[in-house]
């Protein structure tokens, strides 16, 4: 690894760190199971910050999407009608397991946790994640208590589901 390539890493693991979320978006489906997909966000209203974030990304081929251009518009926002935010978002696993595995030695605070969180659940999931039934078709397994204490461990949002509400799913063992 070149030594721009490592100062660019550093300095990206530093904007996630400061300006950023890693987590795991926990969806509920219409037959109460429940999906989990784990994210990497930036925020930022600095456009050249969200250029070089985009950059960065585009040169480790992991594909993001700009999810929430007006934020600032919406009612009782901290940046309510004064600022254009640009919100970066990486989903799934394998854009934010290339980024977790790159980015979690040049992590130092809360989100190198996280980060690591994330690479336990989809190794986990990995080795556990998907079976064949009797007549070969593709079936996701169910998620094990060891996946739902990983996710746990780095949702903090106030309105996260608690461990409880999604260790009720009935797509969770134990």
């Amino acid at each position: 690894m070149g030594n721009q390539q490592e100062r660019s890493l550093a300095w990206l693991a530093g904007i996630i760190e400061g300006e950023g979320s890693i987590g795991f978006q926990v969806y509920t489906l219409p037959d109460k199971r429940i999906r989990i997909t784990p994210y990497f966000a930036v925020v930022n209203s600095d456009m050249k910050i969200i250029a070089e974030v985009c950059r960065i990304f585009d040169t480790l081929g992991v594909k993001w999407r700009d999810c929430n251009k007006k934020r600032s518009t919406l009612a009782g926002g901290s940046f309510a009608g004064t600022k254009f935010v640009s919100c970066i978002r990486l989903d799934g696993q394998k854009p934010c397991r290339i980024l977790a595995e790159i980015l979690s030695p040049f992590m130092v605070g809360e989100k190198r946790k996280n980060a690591e969180a994330v690479i336990g659940f989809l190794k986990s999931r990995d080795a556990r994640g998907i079976k064949r039934n009797a007549m070969g078709h593709l079936r996701r397994v169910e998620y094990s208590a060891n996946e739902i204490d990983l996710i746990c461990s780095a949702r903090r949002h106030k309105r996260a589901k608690s461990s409880e509400a999604i260790r009720s799913a009935p797509n969770v063992l134990g």
